[in-house]
């Protein structure tokens, strides 16, 4: 194929549409999640004792397993797995809040 003819096919694909009118938008679907599950956290912070007592706070009265996960190339921030049996979509939404809001928490996944 020459150039021309390549530049040609080009210009004559069909385009698409981008009219939203044209578009069907969906909500994305939430995960189907069966209570009661294990669960895992992910919590970001710069130091780990005090995110281990804010953990350890968020969960209660759960048991909680704490175990290190990452720290960055500096070593300023460290990053720790919270794994836990939830009850609940509240309960599990409920603890990320509570771990979300502490000012020493940068990060929950």
């Amino acid at each position: 194929m020459n150039k021309r003819s390549y530049h040609q096919n080009i210009s004559t694909a069909p385009q698409a549409s981008h009219d939203k009118n044209d578009m069907e938008y969906k909500q994305p679907k939430t995960p189907d999640i069966e209570y009661p599950c294990s669960w895992v956290y992910t919590v970001i912070g710069e130091d780990t004792k005090v995110l281990q007592e804010i953990i350890r706070t968020a969960c209660a009265p759960k048991k909680v397993t704490i175990t290190p996960s990452h720290s960055s190339t500096k070593g300023k921030y460290h990053s720790l797995h919270a794994k836990l049996t939830v009850d609940t979509e509240e309960m599990r939404l409920s603890i990320y809040e509570l771990l979300s809001k502490q000012p020493a928490v940068k990060m929950v996944l």
